[in-house]
């Protein structure tokens, strides 16, 4: 997922410089981080550990409401 949307963004970009609304970016605005949220997950699931899903949780909800709760944007998928 995070190759697919870095490939996504760069020959979109090429061609327009407007923000991106079609593909993986009509769904959520930071493919690449859902990716490494989904692949850290998947980490936790095969450690079978409470430990692993509070530091991701923390560190998702430290993220989204830090960078964006200012701006009022939503990250998350729709």
């Amino acid at each position: 997922m995070c190759s697919f949307s870095d490939a996504q963004k760069y020959y979109t970009l090429r061609l327009k410089k407007d923000p991106i609304q079609d593909g993986l970016f009509s769904r959520t605005r930071n493919p690449s981080y859902l990716g490494e949220i989904m692949i850290y997950t998947g980490f936790a699931v095969i450690v079978q550990h409470w430990l692993p899903f509070v530091v991701i949780l923390a560190w998702v909800v430290g993220y989204f409401s830090e960078e964006h709760g200012a701006k009022g944007e939503v990250s998350f998928v729709v």
